[in-house]
C-alpha cells in the first residue's frame, strides 16, 4: 500500500466536496481574535479553507491579491467570522461557537 494513500484520500473527498470557505477579519492582537482562531484550530472540521484578514497594511497587499476580501469587514470592532459554501455566505458572526455551529452545517436561526 503506498505511504501517500490516506493523503490522497483526503485530497479526493476535498475535491468531491462539499467544503466550506472562512474568512476571519480583526486585529491579531486582540484576546477575541486568538480566541475565535484557537476554537477553529481546537475543532475538526475537514474540508475547510480560511483566510485570516488582518487590519493594517498586510490587509490592503491581501486585497490587492485577491480584490473579492475588501467585502469583508469587522462588524463594530470585534473579530468576525464569515462562513461560505457554494458561493454563498451565512451573516457575519462575532461568537467563535456559532462560527463552529455553522461549518459543521447547523441551521442558520
Amino acid at each position: 500500500m503506498p505511504s501517500a494513500f490516506t493523503q490522497f484520500l483526503c485530497g479526493l473527498d476535498f475535491a468531491l466536496g462539499p467544503s466550506k470557505e472562512v474568512i476571519i477579519t480583526g486585529d491579531i492582537n486582540s484576546e477575541d481574535t486568538r480566541e475565535m482562531i484557537g476554537v477553529l484550530r481546537k475543532s475538526f472540521v475537514p474540508n475547510k479553507v480560511v483566510v485570516f484578514l488582518p487590519e493594517g497594511p498586510s490587509r490592503q497587499e491581501m486585497e490587492a491579491v485577491a480584490p473579492f476580501l475588501k467585502s469583508y469587514s469587522s462588524i463594530h470592532g470585534h473579530t468576525t467570522a464569515y462562513v461560505c459554501s457554494n458561493y454563498s455566505c451565512s451573516p457575519p458572526t462575532s461568537d467563535a461557537s456559532r462560527m463552529i455551529d455553522l461549518l459543521c452545517g447547523e441551521p442558520v436561526e
